[in-house]
């Protein structure tokens, strides 16, 4: 049995790989896979264990379950209505080739697009001249366009020679992914047509997002952090610090037309950098196994960072103090404040206040002893 959850937890491009669903009683911890955050401040999560997506709901803290995938859900994210926050829609890819759209009111699945029989890796919302659309990177080395209103597939985007991990929209109705094939690409969504390839990483390229003046951030297994322009598609900075493969990246907007970049890696650490000069501003320590995502949240306190990780925790983090704030087990839902004087969200009546005798994690030995192994 060991043995078997060893094998099937070796990775591609060092990231987790599918070691199967776990049946509840099995469940100690929900190692994350994907984060994302509502307009009305509640987390949406999946996990690399499970085929359900978890909404833990700011205003009182409950924890909603959205079931319907058949295989782990590997990538969660939001679809805006302009001018309609409450029609927010939740949108979730999965290792069963099918991308779900859901209600977060309702927990009710509205959508399911299909089509293929690979697994999705990642998915992501885009607005093009054709209207809103959903993107998702696939597998099978494709990228595919779909309308977001009826699901209609508009087309496919061919060019990657390996998985598609990631994809961000960019400025100029483009977008941009990610591939272990070690590339960036930039794409018109709208004719299909590859624009530009960037190469430079010696690693799988494991996630992308869009910084402010037309520059794209990429975090890759070779554990560097590269700056592109994206129109001319010249690299100008490589930011390294990390020890161990980096596995997201997102924006930190700091003022009109400037944007720092946080990552999230392997090494249990997130960084905040500075991609005008390539200096790292602070390191964020408190994960105690692989953090594997990071997004941007915008609270009434200002903007934090969330991150998850293979510990089982989702945390707040103050970016300018770059302490962390809060911790979440993703299993519970239950919250802790750290003893942090910066301001924690509110998370209904689930924020407890964490005491200094009490250990920070329980142990989470079950994932720390997985091999990963980087396929160049």
């Amino acid at each position: 049995m060991a043995n078997q959850e060893e094998s099937n937890y070796e990775d591609i491009n060092g990231l987790p790989n599918n070691p199967g669903v776990v049946a509840n009683e099995e469940r100690t911890e929900l190692p994350i896979s994907s984060i994302c955050v509502l307009a009305n401040g509640d987390i949406v999560y999946c996990s690399f264990i499970l085929s359900d997506v978890r909404i833990l709901c700011k205003a009182d803290g409950s924890l909603k379950i959205l079931e319907g995938h058949t295989d782990r859900v590997t990538s969660v994210c939001t679809l805006d209505t302009p001018d309609r926050p409450d029609l927010q829609r939740i949108v979730s890819g999965s290792e069963d080739g099918r991308i779900r759209v859901w209600d977060p009111t309702s927990s009710t699945c509205l959508q399911v697009l299909e089509g293929y029989d690979g697994g999705v890796a990642t998915v992501s919302t885009v607005v093009t001249p054709e209207g809103q659309c959903i993107v998702s990177g696939l597998d099978d080395y494709r990228l595919r366009v779909w309308k977001s209103v009826n699901g209609e597939s508009l087309r496919y985007l061919y060019g990657h020679s390996n998985s598609v991990l990631s994809v961000c929209s960019l400025m100029n109705d483009m977008i941009a992914s990610g591939s272990t094939d070690n590339t960036v690409r930039v794409w018109n969504p709208v004719t299909g047509k590859c624009l530009r390839v960037l190469n430079g990483h010696t690693g799988g390229v494991n996630s992308v997002c869009s910084l402010m003046n037309g520059m794209i951030a990429s975090g890759s297994a070779d554990m560097t952090v590269r700056v592109w322009d994206s129109t001319s598609g010249e690299c100008l900075k490589i930011l390294a610090g990390h020890t161990s493969v980096i596995s997201a990246v997102c924006a930190l907007p700091i003022s009109e037309g400037e944007s720092h970049i946080v990552s999230a890696s392997h090494d249990n650490t997130l960084r905040i950098w500075n991609p005008s000069n390539g200096g790292c501003l602070r390191v964020l320590r408190g994960h105690t196994n692989l953090v594997t995502c990071v997004c941007l949240v915008i609270t009434s306190e200002g903007p934090q960072i969330l991150s998850g990780s293979i510990d089982g925790t989702l945390r707040f983090w103050h970016p300018i103090s770059g302490r962390c704030i809060m911790f979440i087990d993703a299993l519970t839902g239950i919250a802790e404040a750290s003893n942090s004087n910066d301001p924690a969200p509110s998370m209904g009546g689930r924020l407890q206040k964490r005491k200094k005798t009490k250990k920070n994690l329980r142990s989470v030995k079950k994932f720390s002893k997985r091999k990963y192994k980087n396929r160049r």
